[in-house]
């Protein structure tokens, strides 16, 4: 690879149509997908983690929630890549007093 940094928005960029094609059957082999930078590959774990997290919990969860359970993971330096990884994979829904995080469609596990 090169040796320049991704950008937080090009790292999302990369990651999110990585999980595209891998939805639409078109799951890279390793000599087509190359080998993602550390940094591609972190921003790939975290994306992971919350779509697990937000699958577990029925595809949403409050907003005091996910900080809760992701508070101890992300170091600050991973601050903006977790809030880009968490806009790219989900919306906030207000309603009313409630702040709640809901799975984008194509990132949710649940059937129809």
């Amino acid at each position: 690879g090169g040796g320049a940094a991704l950008s937080s928005k090009d790292l999302i960029s990369q990651i999110a149509r990585r999980h595209r094609a891998q939805q639409q059957g078109g799951a890279a082999r390793p000599e087509q997908a190359g080998t993602p930078s550390g940094e591609a590959a972190r921003g790939m774990a975290l994306m992971g983690q919350v779509v697990a997290f937000l699958n577990a919990h029925g595809g949403r969860a409050p907003s005091s929630v996910l900080v809760g359970h992701f508070r101890e993971k992300v170091d600050e330096a991973e601050l903006v890549a977790f809030k880009a990884v968490l806009k790219e994979v989900a919306q906030l829904k207000r309603r009313g007093d409630l702040q709640q995080w809901e799975l984008k469609p194509s990132f949710s596990a649940s059937l129809p």
